[in-house]
């Protein structure tokens, strides 16, 4: 496969996956905090560095998904490519990341902490 030699997935898959398991550890470290110190500032940094993980995670999914789709083919149906897609759709949409958006956003323009939801 000529696009395969061309870009092997991209440089930026193997820069994604890096910053994907940075900010989960991150997301773990401040989840930590919080739950041995439940007030506001470590349960509103645990939502900050979990809206910026699953940010990441998601954009990072469904890019490699396209990434593979486009590079081996849709089509296919014998090799059943697709599947991949689907999952990280089905995942990603549980907890809809606009929502991630909208939290770091109010966070990062007007120091606006997160509601204490459990999707957030």
């Amino acid at each position: 496969m000529p696009g395969m030699i061309h870009n092997p997935g991209g440089r930026e898959t193997p820069a994604q996956a890096a910053c994907g398991a940075g900010a989960a550890r991150q997301s773990r470290l401040a989840i930590d905090r919080a739950v041995a110190d439940p007030n506001a500032d470590p349960v509103a940094a645990a939502q900050i560095f979990t809206a910026e993980a699953k940010i990441v995670s998601t954009e990072s999914a469904i890019e490699a998904n396209n990434k593979l789709l486009e590079l081996a083919g849709s089509t296919l149906a014998e090799h059943n490519l697709d599947r991949h897609w689907r999952n990280a759709r089905t995942h990603t949409l549980h907890d809809p990341v606009r929502w991630k958006y909208s939290i770091l956003g109010k966070y990062v323009l007007n120091g606006e902490k997160p509601p204490l939801h459990p999707w957030s």
